[in-house]
């Protein structure tokens, strides 16, 4: 382990030394005072593909701004979004900072960069708060979630689902109106753990009104009804409510298909699917054959036509109408087949 972070501290010295080359004779880069503590690849590996500051330093418009001792937007923005990755990354306390000599008569401008990581950072204590109220059992739902979350590097990833999974569990326990309304995350003062405190306001637990099937193709109609588990009245529920997307989206021959949660008021909810065949294009069978009947009827009219009028011209008259009857099959075959798969796409 120690040799892997020897080797990944002169990587990264490599990768910062890249970042910091910029147009020749103009300004000079120099790397010093780079603080490396719980360094990891994953640092290493933000360096070299998280960010644009390679290209931005050859900018020559940007290396005048730097001999001036001026940080361009651009360079300040970079700056601030390869801080964001590290903090992403568990790092809560990372530092990417800049510091410019600006040129002078007898030397070129010396620019600076200071990465100071920190240490990476584990979910310690996680704390629930609902709108000011005091909700035991809401507390006992969300156990698990803090449990699994706890000791897990912080990173944004570990957070982002932190918040999902107490969202899930609420809905699990009726409120599928909750939402986040305060998200903080502090470093304990001493050690590498972070508390988290989440603020959600519940709302009320919801009940179902009614279920949308207006939009669902007459075949599948039975088996969306069929695969609904809720009742009208019933509360919502995470798992029956994921258990129902999941049935109506991977109907195997059914296209764009979707069930969506619907707020009606406070207290009640709709639940709305749709879903067409994948063999629909467009028009109904018996469209369809009509359709087909009436190109059939006019192209032999056509070709009656043609014939008739060849007899009168000779071979030279009918020759041309051939040419003509082509287009027109063509032309009238396109027009259907584009409005078939218009009307499929709709």
């Amino acid at each position: 382990m120690r040799r892997l972070q020897i080797i990944v501290a002169r990587f990264l010295a490599a990768v910062l030394m890249v970042l910091l080359t910029v147009a020749p004779g103009s300004a000079q880069s120099t790397l010093q005072g780079t603080t490396l503590q719980g360094t990891s690849p994953d640092i290493a590996e933000a360096l070299q593909s998280g960010t644009n500051l390679p290209q931005l330093l050859k900018t020559p418009a940007v290396v005048s701004a730097l001999g001036r001792g001026d940080v361009p937007e651009p360079v300040e923005r970079e700056r601030a979004r390869l801080q964001e990755l590290l903090v992403s990354l568990g790092y809560l306390r990372a530092q990417v900072l800049l510091d410019i000599e600006p040129a002078s008569a007898s030397a070129p401008a010396d620019v600076r960069v200071r990465i100071d990581s920190g240490p990476q950072f584990r979910v310690g204590t996680v704390t629930f708060a609902f709108g000011g109220r005091a909700l035991p059992a809401l507390l006992d739902v969300l156990d698990d979630v803090a449990a699994v979350a706890g000791d897990q590097i912080a990173s944004g990833d570990v957070l982002s689902r932190l918040q999902s999974d107490s969202l899930w569990q609420l809905g699990e326990a009726g409120y599928g109106f909750a939402e986040i309304a305060e998200f903080e995350i502090s470093p304990q003062a001493q050690g590498t753990l972070a508390d988290v405190s989440i603020r959600i306001e519940t709302g009320a637990i919801i009940h179902l009104a009614e279920v949308r099937i207006d939009d669902v193709a007459p075949d599948l109609v039975h088996r969306v009804v069929s695969a609904n588990p809720f009742e009208i009245g019933d509360a919502y529920s995470s798992r029956k409510f994921d258990a129902f997307r999941e049935a109506v989206t991977n109907m195997p021959d059914a296209r764009r298909a979707r069930l969506e949660l619907v707020a009606l008021d406070e207290t009640r909810f709709a639940l709305e699917a749709r879903a067409r065949l994948s063999r629909d294009i467009g028009f109904d069978e018996k469209s369809s054959i009509q359709g087909m009947t009436v190109l059939g009827l006019t192209l032999l009219a056509i070709v009656a036509g043609l014939l008739l009028q060849a007899n009168r011209r000779g071979r030279a008259g009918f020759e041309r109408h051939l040419v003509s009857l082509t287009v027109l099959v063509l032309g009238v075959a396109s027009i259907v087949l584009v409005a078939g798969r218009t009307a499929s796409l709709i």
